[in-house]
């Protein structure tokens, strides 16, 4: 009996996206994970605000603001972030980059905030190489993920989440599960120890999703909280909606004291609409025709320009343009001519002057 309990403690790691149900997890949990995986397709806009203890209380560290698309293994983020002002808590725009990734192609449209009409070169991935997969899957976040992980939004890319529904590894010791019924339906809160000495805790509403309503990890004098608001948002299926949170509290403490905080709402979002596929590609990005893009894979680099349809090979600038010369050749003719008549001036006044003093000297002799 004690190896069959030892055998249901068993917690296995997914690395799937967004996750994968696994049946050692608790019921509860593989419900959570079942509701996350039966949505394909859906839109949301987020709004993140970070805080950070820096030695005098929670201060606002960054806003970010998020617009997603999902369909099937196609998945797209535009991120903005704004630097923090304490005097008036509106900072300067520093990030404005939209990501998406179709298959194992990953396509990245900056921009410069200081200088939006400036063109900026664009990177087009071939997800082959682990390193590469690691860099661009941080800029494409998965909705899917929220509200499944104690971390802040803003590093809640696409992996698997950890610590909370179904995805810690190891034994778990103690484990409770107890039900009870309030203003939000049917709530199941589990509740267990594991090796390394984490507590973990969490309440999952069965009724509304299911969905994470609060999770807990304490170890030591350290404390890891996340709390959800769940609320109901369109959704194409019979159903007409869909269960998914509304706002999402993460929250760092260090022996009662809050040292980070993350605050995310969801303004927008539906499911399981159908979402165009030019939405993943570069004219959906907003990319204008003329931009370089940066082809990169594990063995090689190419250089093409989006023409407005499609990417073309790049043709270095040429002297023999016609009427359409580069702007740093006009510029630099204008500079020839600029110095060209200021030696001419200072020549005919050195002349002028040679000439005064020549004559003064004849005048005395």
């Amino acid at each position: 009996m004690g190896c069959l309990t030892l055998l249901l403690s068993l917690y296995v790691v997914s690395q799937d996206r967004p996750a994968t149900v696994n049946e050692d997890v608790f019921p509860a949990e593989r419900a959570v994970l079942s509701a996350r995986n039966e949505i394909q397709s859906g839109s949301a806009v987020i709004q993140s605000v970070h805080y950070r203890d820096q030695g005098d209380g929670l201060k606002i560290q960054s806003r970010a603001s998020y617009s997603i698309w999902f369909s099937d293994d196609k998945i797209r983020t535009d991120h903005k972030t704004w630097s923090a002002d304490d005097a008036s808590n509106d900072g300067a725009l520093v990030l404005d980059q939209r990501a998406a990734q179709v298959g194992s192609i990953a396509r990245i449209f900056d921009t410069d905030p200081m200088e939006p009409a400036r063109r900026v070169a664009s990177s087009e991935f071939k997800l082959t190489d682990p390193k590469v997969l690691d860099q661009t899957t941080k800029l494409i976040y998965d909705i899917r993920k929220a509200g499944m992980s104690p971390k802040p939004f803003s590093i809640l890319y696409s992996q698997t989440p950890k610590d909370f529904v179904g995805s810690w590894a190891g034994l778990r010791l103690q484990p409770t599960i107890t039900e009870k019924h309030d203003e939000r339906g049917k709530v199941t809160t589990i509740a267990f120890r594991t090796q390394p000495g984490l507590a973990y805790e969490m309440d999952i509403g069965m009724d509304c999703g299911p969905n994470l309503l609060r999770g807990v990890i304490v170890q030591g004098t350290t404390k890891y909280s996340l709390s959800c608001e769940i609320s109901e948002f369109p959704s194409a299926r019979p159903a007409g909606k869909r269960w998914f949170p509304k706002s999402i509290i993460y929250l760092a403490e260090d022996n009662g004291n809050a040292w980070e905080k993350n605050e995310v709402t969801i303004s927008e979002a539906s499911f399981d609409q159908e979402i165009p596929n030019k939405t993943f590609d570069w004219d959906g990005l907003g990319t204008p025709p003329g931009t370089l893009i940066i082809q990169r894979s594990p063995n090689e680099r190419s250089f093409k320009i989006y023409d407005g349809k499609g990417l073309q090979p790049f043709k270095p600038a040429r002297a023999d343009l016609g009427n359409h010369k580069p702007v740093y050749a006009s510029r630099s003719a204008f500079l020839f001519w600029r110095i060209g008549i200021g030696c001419a001036l200072i020549a005919i006044v050195f002349l002028f002057l040679s000439a005064s003093r020549w004559r003064g000297a004849l005048a005395k002799s």
